[in-house]
């Protein structure tokens, strides 16, 4: 199900971009995208009012990334969202995430050729 919060940020987006014609969701009163240091501004304003720690408002995009990645959606589509031009951007900046990645990868092997037969090994060895 789709939570609430997902779907009225679809959309405001489909507004912005009917009313200013670009994919831009923070722009000035005539549709041009506001300049990074005064949302970035407007955010420490935020976070001072809201007695929370600092962070950049950069780390609000490698947080998304990052539960997406987490959650196990597909890269192409993390890379998509994050407007990156190949998807090697991506992989290059969030692969640090799942340094157990390997040891899945070689279990899988592992199990698609072995089977039953490689765990019945591994038990009889832990039993010893």
């Amino acid at each position: 199900m789709l939570h609430p919060l997902g779907a009225r940020i679809r959309q405001c987006n489909r507004k912005i971009v009917q009313v200013n014609g670009t994919n831009f969701i923070f722009t000035t009163g005539d549709g041009k995208p506001l300049q990074p240091h005064v949302l970035s501004r407007a955010f420490d304003v935020l976070q001072k009012k809201a007695k929370v720690p600092r962070i950049r408002l950069h780390d609000l995009r490698h947080t998304h990334a990052t539960l997406l990645f987490n959650d196990g959606k597909n890269i192409k589509m993390i890379s998509q969202r994050l407007g990156h031009s190949d998807v090697g951007i991506t992989l290059s900046v969030y692969a640090h995430l799942a340094p157990e990645a390997q040891d899945e990868a070689a279990d899988s092997i592992d199990d698609l050729i072995f089977g039953a037969t490689n765990a019945i090994c591994l038990s009889d060895e832990k039993a010893q």
